[in-house]
């Protein structure tokens, strides 16, 4: 048989305990949040983007797919993907909650738009202009791997699914 025993111990706000946690706490709180900023600029790097030419100008940037991903910076990217991703359960708790939850969606927003523009490419691109299918399909699953860290498993499944069938 195994008991769990919880406690709760009530701290007066004046006691030096109480104060040295509370220092703690937001010492924590602030490197989480360095953290969360970091992440989109990881993101960005990983999976770069260029303004587009012509009419749709106006638009979001269209993917850059001159160069190969740099891996290097997408384990960067994908290590604190994984601490916002780990983390869900006690941000709240230990003060960073709405600056994470303000992060995932919108790393969760960049990452669909970006993957639902690689799946228009590999639907409609012509032979002339596209990039190679390999280099495409190697930023597609990065941005599946990230959306599956930043939202959840099922979102990075129906990317890879619609990959698949593009």
């Amino acid at each position: 048989i195994v008991r769990i025993l919880i406690v709760r111990i009530e701290l007066q706000r004046e006691a030096p305990w109480s104060k040295r946690l509370s220092d703690q706490k937001k010492a924590l709180a602030l490197a989480a949040e360095q953290r969360l900023k970091e992440a989109e600029k990881l993101v960005d790097q990983a999976l770069p983007t260029q303004s587009r030419n012509g009419p749709a100008r106006s638009l979001r940037p269209a993917p850059k797919l001159v160069d190969d991903p740099n891996y290097a910076v997408v384990r960067k990217a994908e290590g604190i993907l994984s601490f916002i991703d780990e983390s869900r359960s006690a941000a709240n708790y230990a003060g960073f909650g709405a600056m994470r939850q303000k992060v995932v969606e919108s790393i969760a927003d960049r990452l669909d738009r970006y993957a639902e523009d690689l799946i228009d490419r590999l639907c409609h691109d012509d032979e002339e202009t596209a990039a190679p299918e390999e280099r495409v399909r190697a930023y597609l699953e990065i941005a599946a791997t990230f959306l599956g860290l930043a939202r959840d498993p099922k979102s990075a499944e129906i990317v890879r699914r619609r990959a698949a069938a593009a």
